[in-house]
């Protein structure tokens, strides 16, 4: 194991990892580089004053350094001045680091010199009129050329200009010439690694556009004839070496990638004395600190679509540029996080938006002076309130285990959905919601409420987890139910596949003895978040009486059947309907459902349904037309939780049907509501009548039907459909149509079983039954006649196909209430989905207590605020 020491101005994956990290600005790293070398005992460099550094952490690493003698490395970062690197050099020599962790060879570079002035040079040459031709090999200068170099403009003055170049760039649009480059994956070359070892670069395809290599081209502006990369790399190293044996050594040099014998010569160099200072203290006042993007780097992939949509490290930021700020910084410069404002330096002027960056060196000098007083003023320093947090009154702690450890204990499950990791890459498992979570396309550590108020975490922050030594980065989820002191672990994600970027690699932190759970986890928050692709809150129908749930016991004293709602609930201006064939219906057992999911991939496998990506289920536009609500009530430590599936409802009187303008969705005279794709035209006015919120739009050019790895993955029977056209649940009307006409090839009507939906025929607790509900002795006509059968949101007088037999638990003993809670919370209805998954971004709102009351003896009033819990008392 090591120690790593890390001083720098923004936090990066680096300090991230660095067991002691300072946070300083970029112009005081010089300071700190050279009293770091005094301490280390470098011969004619004298300390700064103890004011300027910090004296204790330089101290600290000095110390830890010395005791590690010719064991250590010193690094300075390559984007510091020659100072610091210098003053680098001779702290490592003067720890004896030189020929044991610090090896120094000839640079691989074949001319050496200063590229910033040839840069410069280049340019008063072309403003001058000295370059009669400029040819540009790859990069994009007239784009990331320092602002102090009018290169665009001195490239105008140049006769003839040409550029080799991957991309429509600010270069090739003000060439002549734009030369297709081919990548380096379709290219022969060859290239000198650090130590100067030459390896042959090998295409792995032929250009596919024609494109050409930088050797290629070189080789026509040397007025020589028409080569290809391949002849001009094998005829230079040909010329290095002759002889009859060169190529069995060629075909040896490709097979093990690199030329032997080539490695430069390692020597020992010492600067000759030390650098004078560059500078008393340095200049105070705001300074700005340029770098590379970590995705884009200087611009030269800033067409990589790719690279545009990965997260950058630690900021999460995606798609843009920002200015990083301090958090204390920003709050003297009142500004924050999205704000646009104007960085003035040196006479030029840009807008950007700020992001404010934990880790990044605050402000001082100056200005502290302004700062200080405009505090003293307002009687607060801004921006230092503590965030607001969801937290539960403490109980008292239980008796400890006899013989058992304390703290924090990690619990490893394979995930729910890609188990150890094998169905990683099946893009319909990584969209799925978890059980219970409803968590898609990642990972979490799920926390009790009581335990993320104990740490100060909440849901989508990202904390190190610790366990043994080994440690990972993973967002949160606070999980109502989850044992307190317990985290659960799913390991599966992280591995090499085409869905690598998501998820944390749980494997990294699971030892051999401690497979399933272990003691002595540590919790470590950090300041960054992710967001987490949870369908919990989407399609929500709050505050209404949702689902219910009363002891059997109840239905078993009582001939009195479930309430149907209002006295004019049969009222209606929509027409009856008249179905003497076939008048099919669903009936789904709250009871029975487990909320396994395994309903919902089966109808996404029957019927062409697409995969959106991570980053469309966090608009909410996943595609799945049967979701499985989750719906808790009672204690956050201990709560019910209830699973409901939801289909579209096929009702009687349809919302959606009276409104679509081209009769895209109408009625079918078996009394399904059908869709007919062709006449869709997007309004989306269907989806919007919808109380049931089932209906699903193709926002974008989801399915590719065309693509031949994807030909055999469809169902045939069913219509791929394309951007524009909604879509929902048909009862699986494909079968219900085979299975009618095998009947009347039989002469006939369809028996009862006879048709059996996607949904149906995977749900392994035969919670979904599917029939025919003319026929009276069908199962599903049955279950509607039972007295606990009830319709979701009856009181629209939608007159739903879809109905649900209330769950009915067995009664609780006393000892049983006396340990769960009052029976009260076990019986009733719930309208809320699970409050205390929210985000604390939202609200509470104003309205949201007792936000509905059940129509059921016993039911709930249940609490839908943003931030609070979700409690549950009887209704009067």
């Amino acid at each position: 194991m090591n120690r790593l020491y890390v001083a720098e101005s923004g936090l990066t994956p680096t300090g991230a990892k660095a067991d002691h990290r300072l946070p300083v600005r970029a112009a005081d790293v010089a300071l700190l580089a050279r009293a770091l070398a005094a301490a280390a005992g470098v011969a004619g460099v004298s300390a700064p004053p103890a004011d300027q550094v910090p004296a204790r952490w330089v101290q600290a690493v000095a110390h830890d350094l010395g005791r590690h003698r010719g064991r250590s490395l010193v690094v300075a970062g390559e984007t510091q001045p020659a100072e610091v690197q210098v003053l680098a050099h001779l702290t490592n020599a003067a720890l004896g680091n030189v020929g044991h962790t610090v090896a120094y060879v000839p640079a691989a570079e074949v001319r050496s010199e200063d590229q910033l002035g040839s840069l410069h040079v280049l340019v008063d040459d072309m403003a001058a009129g000295r370059v009669e031709l400029l040819v540009v090999l790859g990069g994009d200068p007239a784009f990331n050329a320092p602002a102090d170099l009018p290169f665009a403009e001195a490239m105008a003055k140049v006769p003839l200009r040409v550029h080799l170049s991957l991309y429509a760039n600010d270069t090739a649009a003000r060439s002549h010439w734009v030369v297709p480059a081919a990548h380096y994956l379709e290219s022969w070359g060859d290239v000198r690694t650090f130590d100067g070892t030459v390896t042959i670069v090998q295409p792995l395809i032929a250009p596919l556009y024609a494109g050409k290599s930088a050797h290629e081209l070189l080789a026509v502006l040397a007025e020589g004839p028409t080569r290809a990369g391949y002849d001009i790399v094998r005829a230079r190293w040909q010329a290095e070496r002759r002889g009859a044996d060169f190529d069995d050594a060629w075909r040896s040099w490709l097979e093990a990638g690199i030329v032997p014998g080539t490695a430069l010569a390692t020597r020992y160099v010492l600067p000759r004395r030390a650098p004078a200072p560059a500078r008393p203290g340095g200049e105070r006042g705001l300074e700005v600190v340029f770098r590379p993007d970590p995705m884009v780097h200087d611009g030269r992939f800033a067409a990589n679509a790719w690279l545009q949509e990965l997260p950058r490290p630690v900021s999460r930021l995606t798609w843009d540029n920002t200015v990083q700020v301090a958090p204390t910084t920003a709050a003297s410069l009142g500004v924050q996080t999205e704000d646009v404002v104007d960085v003035v330096f040196r006479g030029r002027t840009i807008s950007a938006p700020v992001l404010v960056a934990p880790g990044q060196a605050e402000r001082r000098g100056a200005d502290f002076d302004d700062a200080w007083r405009s505090w003293l003023e307002a009687g607060i320093v801004p921006g230092t309130a503590l965030a607001t947090r969801y937290v539960l009154p403490r109980r008292a702690p239980a008796p400890a285990r006899p013989g058992g450890e304390r703290g924090l204990e990690v619990v490893f499950r394979p995930d729910p959905m890609v188990h150890d990791g094998r169905f990683a890459a099946n893009a319909w498992l990584q969209e799925l919601p978890r059980p219970v979570s409803r968590l898609t396309w990642d990972n979490t550590v799920q926390v009790a409420p009581t335990t993320a108020a104990s740490l100060g975490v909440q849901t989508e922050d990202v904390v190190d987890v610790v366990f043994r030594g080994r440690t990972i980065s993973a967002p949160v989820l606070v999980a109502p139910g989850q044992a307190e002191g317990s985290l659960t672990v799913h390991f599966g994600y992280g591995g090499r596949g085409p869905f690598r970027e998501h998820g944390f690699n749980a494997y990294t932190i699971r030892p051999s003895d401690a497979l399933w759970f272990g003691a002595g986890l540590e919790i470590r928050p950090t300041a960054e978040r992710r967001a987490l692709a949870r369908t919990q809150h989407h399609q929500r129908m709050e505050g209404r009486d949702i689902v219910r749930a009363s002891p059997i016991e109840r239905y078993h004293a009582s001939a009195e059947r479930e309430p149907t709602g209002s006295a004019h609930a049969r009222e209606s201006l929509y027409p009856a309907w008249d179905y003497p064939g076939y008048r099919w219906g669903m009936a789904i057992d709250l009871s029975a459902c487990v909320g396994c999911n395994a309903c919902v991939v089966a109808c996404q496998a029957e019927n062409n349904i697409p995969v959106v990506g991570k980053t469309e289920v966090l608009r909410g536009r996943e595609m799945h037309w049967l979701r499985i609500d989750t719906y808790f009530t009672g204690d956050p430590a201990a709560p019910d939780a209830y699973f409901m599936p939801v289909p579209c409802m096929h009702c009687e009187n349809a919302p959606c049907e009276v409104v679509c303008p081209v009769e895209a969705t109408v009625h079918g005279a078996e009394g399904l509501n059908e869709m007919v794709y062709n006449r869709c035209v997007g309004t989306r006015y269907c989806s919007n009548n919808c109380p049931y919120k089932v209906r699903r739009f193709n926002f974008f050019e989801y399915s590719r039907w065309n693509a031949e790895s994807l030909k055999l993955l469809y169902n045939p029977d069913v219509t791929v459909r394309s951007r524009g056209v909604m879509e929902k649940c048909t009862y699986c009307v494909q079968r219900i149509v085979q299975t009618r006409i095998a009947a009347e090839k039989e002469g006939r009507r369809i028996r009862d079983g006879e048709v059996v939906t996607a949904c149906q025929q995977a749900c392994p607790a035969e919670a979904i039954v599917f029939g025919d509900l003319n026929d009276e002795a069908s199962r599903v006509r049955l279950l509607k006649t039972e007295r606990r059968n009830y319709s979701l949101l009856e009181e629209l007088n939608t007159r739903p196909r879809t109905t649900y037999p209330t769950r009915s638990p067995a009664s609780s003993s006393r000892e049983g209430r006396d340990a769960v809670g009052s029976s009260a919370s076990r019986s009733g209805s719930a309208s809320s989905r699970c409050s205390w998954w929210r985000s604390r971004r939202c609200s509470p709102s104003a309205s949201a207590s007792g936000a509905s009351t059940s129509r059921s003896p016993g039911a709930l009033r249940s609490r839908t605020s943003c931030g609070g819990s979700a409690s549950g008392t009887p209704a009067r």
